[in-house]
């Protein structure tokens, strides 16, 4: 299995009516193979922009003015995973993430083409595995905390939890700690 931590910063909440994929970060455990970029070339005419989700990103249109078009950074990620993967059987590209499967991966298979074809349908989606996990809603919440915390005290440069590149190196490392915890669900 080659785990790919996954992660998109958004102009919105709906991936499939007005949110579109403004920052995206690919992680492997190989710092030589990460990826990371800002998305741009959107109509923001046509195109609904949150404000909201500005200040959680702390994304603004005017530095998205100059950043590739969606189409290109689907090209350049696809190449970077070809540049350290072993692409013979894609299906075994898992995609890692917090909300990777219901969220994120709506944006890859919607506008990275050339990148959902490397990428298998196969994703872990850690939220749903603390889930998995845990028995109760408090849990839920110690569980996820503390593999936060876990990824936090790995990634030596501090971070930003709502950078697409942070959450997809953190992601990696959060799985690490969840699988250290083993299934107990019931």
């Amino acid at each position: 299995m080659k785990y790919i931590g996954l992660d998109f910063e958004t102009s919105g909440t709906d991936p499939w009516g007005d949110a579109v994929p403004i920052q995206i970060g690919i992680a492997s455990h190989s710092l030589d193979a990460d990826y990371d970029s800002l998305i741009g070339g959107w109509d923001w005419n046509e195109i609904t922009w949150s404000e909201e989700s500005e200040k959680i990103h702390g994304i603004t249109k005017d530095r998205l003015a100059s950043a590739d078009p969606v189409w290109k950074v689907d090209i350049l990620a696809a190449a970077r995973l070809i540049e350290y993967g072993d692409l013979r059987s894609r299906m075994f590209n898992v995609a890692v993430g917090w909300n990777v499967a219901g969220f994120d991966r709506q944006f890859v298979t919607r506008w990275m083409p050339n990148l959902n074809r490397l990428l298998s349908y196969r994703t872990v989606d850690l939220n749903a595995l603390v889930f998995a996990l845990v028995q109760s809603e408090r849990e839920y919440a110690d569980v996820k905390r503390a593999s936060k915390e876990y990824a936090a005290e790995k990634i030596s440069d501090g971070g930003d939890w709502h950078d697409a590149y942070f959450d997809a190196i953190a992601a990696l490392y959060s799985f690490e700690y969840l699988r250290g915890l083993g299934f107990k669900g019931g």
